[in-house]
This record gives C-alpha cells, sequence and structure tokens, in this order.
C-alpha cells in the first residue's frame, strides 16, 4: 500500500542514494559507487510501486478488496452478513426443490433478510410460490439479490478509500466523514502483491551486492602483495 510516511521523500532519497562522492582513483570508490546504486534500486522500486491508487485517484480492485475484508473484521454484524452471503451462493446451485431452499434460508437468517425486505415478504410466502417449473429462476434472482449487496460492500469500501486518497499530496489524509479506524485501516493495508514485489526488489538487490562483494574481494587481492 502507498505508506503516507514515504509519499514525500523519493526524489530526495533518489539524489541521496545516486549522488556518491568521486575521488580521483581507487577501486574501494567505485564498488562504494555500484553498491549504493544496486541498493537504491531495490529501494526505489519499493517507492515507485505504487499501484493501489492510479493517477485518477482510483483505488485497485486487490487493494479494495483487500481493504474490504479489514473493514469488515471491525464489525461482526457485517463480517457475519458477508460469510452468509457467500455461503448462500455457494450452496443454493445444489438445492433441489423448495424444501430444500427453506432449509438452505432458514440457516442464514441475515442473507435471508436482504431477499424477504426487497420482496416485504417472508422465506414461507417466498417458498410457497417455488414450484419444479420456476425453482431455477427463482434461485437465479436469489443470487443476484445476494451479489448485488456484496457489490455494493465493495463499492462501499473502495468509495472510503477513494475519500480518504488526496490527488494533489500523493497521499492518504483523513476526511473529517470517514472514521479514524476506518482510516488507520486504508492508510495501513499491503497487498500480498506489493510484499512480493518489495521481496522481488530486494533479492534482487541482495543478489547483485552478493557478486559485487566476491567481484571486489577478488580485485582486491590481486593488487595486495
Amino acid at each position: 500500500m502507498v505508506n503516507s510516511n514515504t509519499m514525500g521523500i523519493p526524489a530526495a532519497q533518489n539524489q541521496y542514494l545516486y549522488t556518491v562522492p568521486q575521488k580521483k582513483s581507487g577501486n574501494g570508490t567505485v564498488f562504494g559507487a555500484i553498491t549504493v546504486g544496486a541498493l537504491g534500486g531495490g529501494t526505489v522500486g519499493y517507492l515507485m510501486d505504487r499501484n493501489n491508487i492510479n493517477r485518477d485517484g482510483k483505488a485497485s480492485d486487490i487493494f479494495t478488496k483487500r481493504v474490504s475484508e479489514k473493514f469488515l473484521k471491525t464489525d461482526n454484524k457485517s463480517k457475519e452478513l458477508y460469510k452468509q452471503i457467500n455461503y448462500v451462493l455457494k450452496k443454493i446451485d445444489g438445492v433441489k426443490d423448495s424444501a430444500g431452499l427453506k432449509k438452505l434460508l432458514d440457516k442464514n437468517v441475515d442473507a435471508t433478510k436482504i431477499i424477504c425486505q426487497g420482496l416485504y415478504s417472508s422465506v414461507d410466502d417466498i417458498v410457497k410460490m417455488v414450484s419444479s417449473d420456476n425453482i431455477k429462476s427463482t434461485k437465479e434472482k436469489i443470487k443476484n439479490s445476494l451479489k448485488a449487496t456484496n457489490e455494493l460492500m465493495y463499492q462501499y469500501s473502495k468509495n472510503i478509500i477513494e475519500k480518504c486518497w488526496d490527488k494533489d499530496t500523493k497521499e492518504f489524509i483523513k476526511p473529517d466523514s470517514v472514521d479514524k479506524k476506518l482510516f488507520d485501516i486504508v492508510k495501513n493495508t499491503k497487498t500480498t502483491g506489493q510484499w512480493k514485489r518489495c521481496l522481488k526488489y530486494g533479492g534482487i538487490t541482495a543478489g547483485v551486492l552478493g557478486a559485487l562483494s566476491i567481484a571486489y574481494k577478488m580485485m582486491y587481492t590481486r593488487k595486495t602483495p
């Protein structure tokens, strides 16, 4: 994730990493310059890896999903609702008749409320109208209703993220309309992809540094009486 603590320093850090004092001679100086440059490559690569928010201030799908998952952990009711919705979506295709549908919905009360509220009806009222001729289409409509709720929860998270993003400073700044707990989640969330890319850059840096160390030792040994 984009860390607000680092957003203001990439230019200055690049200058520090790549501006190495030059001496008239000496392999140590050359090696030092190359080493600092190699280390800089890993650091700069990580700092430049800011794909969670694009240039238009829109949050990426991966980042939004990760933040949304963390939001759910702060609210037990929302977490339970999300769990039930996905359980029904997973199991409903296996329902064969009205009795099976009633059993599934009765076990997932929170998810069922969404369906019933949209129809101003109870589970029993819905099930009574289900037959072998319409059960397939009924299940599809139930799935669409639950998926729409999931999409709304996702969009809500995305809206919060983008509300916290300041396009001018290119960092997360807490707006008055966003709870501090939610803001802290947005600010401190890192995606799996970010960590993998960071490790990738770090791995390359370590490999280059190791090779340069060996080369330097060989050069120094040859010139030593």
